[in-house]
């Protein structure tokens, strides 16, 4: 037909659900099958989705200066700044409409949590963060 069945859609239309299920290619590729009533990611595809980001940093916990602004991602922040003596990141947040600085971690120091993925250094940064007021 030169179209593809959209398996979120097909959950809701029964003649979209049918195409879809007798199209096999789709069902394959993009990693779903039938449960129930609706359709639903594979348990393989759902732990796949969850290890797609790289938490590889560009720069190593020992090359970092303590004080210095960093650019990366974590899930609240793009800029943060390395604190050596407490050795974490602290960044600015956001939540709820107030703001307030929170700490966060390198990857070398934590498997399970949130870390800051550090990408480059900063050399003038936009706002400043203070490491004093923690």
């Amino acid at each position: 037909m030169g179209w593809t069945v959209n398996p979120w859609l097909a959950e809701f239309d029964p003649q979209m659900r049918s195409q879809y299920r007798a199209d096999s290619d789709s069902e394959s590729t993009l990693g779903l099958h039938p449960r129930g009533r609706g359709l639903t990611p594979r348990r393989s595809t759902i732990k796949e989705m969850m290890m797609l980001r790289d938490y590889t940093p560009k720069i190593a916990k020992v090359d970092l200066e303590h004080g210095a602004y960093y650019n990366g991602s974590c899930r609240n922040a793009s800029v943060a700044r390395w604190d050596g003596n407490k050795q974490c990141f602290v960044h600015w947040r956001s939540k709820f409409g107030e703001k307030f600085l929170e700490e966060i971690r390198h990857p070398e120091d934590d498997s399970v949590f949130d870390v800051f993925v550090v990408e480059s250094k900063i050399t003038h940064p936009v706002e400043e963060i203070p490491l004093d007021r923690l």
